[in-house]
């Protein structure tokens, strides 16, 4: 079967290797295994995704019956929203702000008060949260922020395009509402990095059945350039940044045997040993987590001068 990059449209396509199905999405168990297809780059655009992917039909079903407190986040736990919030109260002045997957509102609240704070949000329930804390949701999908009518200083999508089909589509309807100073900031899982460039398809990020793309420095600049914008680097982070020494060495470690003898892993997990178990072989294959490696980036996107 031939293979494009569903983002550039593309045919240079490297299969890098299987992905685990998986039994439950955004922290709701599922009743029958969710296929995990396979893990492709794009030499082209420098894109990874998953291939093939549940309908839109399909992931709006899935998203709409998520748990409340999937993505339930404190500020203190984010430095990505501490660097983002910082850049944008330095301003001193009122500002349009737009956070994409907003869910509770909790990146938004955080900001001065004198901005206008905005929010996408499709689990209804936790736009629901997000209004009662006095955030204006504004649309359901990332798509709809090429809809609105006024422009905008910031936006921000925290966690977000590693959920989206074509982060590079995202990324030109958020150009097209940019105000000329405004910035677009995007928080996700880096394949540049070194864990992940270890353990490759077999890296828990990939495996999570929510994402489906991922991105590294290469596509950014590639995506920049396709939308007219100019990419940095913001910061390279740990999505659990305060893990401490123990817990950094407990993840790297089962990673690692995970890698060098992922048979035995698996046979370690189906007899109950480590500290999750495992029911099934397809649950022993599924790959340790590993939040404390430094594998998240903050990319910054802004109109050119």
């Amino acid at each position: 079967m031939d293979i494009t990059c569903r983002s550039c449209g593309h045919a240079d396509i490297t299969e890098i290797g299987p992905l685990p199905p998986a039994l439950s999405f955004a922290g709701t168990p599922l009743d029958e295994w969710l296929p995990g297809g396979k893990l492709y780059v794009c030499r082209t655009c420098h894109l990874y995704f998953r291939h093939p992917i549940p309908s839109e039909d399909k992931l709006n079903s899935l998203y709409a019956a998520a748990h409340a407190d999937a993505w339930s986040y404190e500020s203190k736990q984010r430095a990505d929203w501490r660097i983002v919030r910082e850049h944008i109260d330095a301003s001193h002045q009122p500002s349009r702000v737009v956070d994409i997957g907003c869910y509770d509102g909790a990146f938004l609240t955080g900001l001065d008060a004198q901005h206008e704070r905005l929010g996408i949000e499709v689990n209804e329930t936790a736009a629901r949260a997000a209004a009662s804390r006095g955030i204006s949701i504004v649309g359901k999908r990332a798509s709809d922020i090429g809809t609105l009518a006024r422009k905008v200083d910031y936006i921000t999508a925290f966690d977000v395009v590693e959920h989206l089909p074509d982060p590079l589509a995202f990324l030109r309807s958020a150009g097209s509402v940019l105000s000329s100073d405004g910035a677009i900031f995007i928080a996700t899982g880096s394949t540049d990095a070194r864990s992940w460039r270890l353990m490759q398809h077999r890296y828990w990020y990939c495996a999570n059945p929510e994402h489906l793309s991922f991105v590294n420095e290469a596509w950014a600049r590639y995506a920049a350039d396709a939308a007219g914008l100019h990419a940095r680097v913001v910061a390279r982070y740990a999505h659990d940044a305060d893990a401490g020494l123990t817990q950094r060495a407990s993840q790297f470690s089962r990673n690692l045997l995970a890698k060098l003898a992922p048979g035995f892993a698996a046979w370690m997990r189906l007899r109950g040993i480590g500290d999750k178990p495992a029911d099934t072989p397809e649950q022993a294959a599924y790959p340790p987590y590993w939040a404390s490696a430094r594998d998240h980036i903050l990319l910054e996107f802004t109109l050119p001068e």
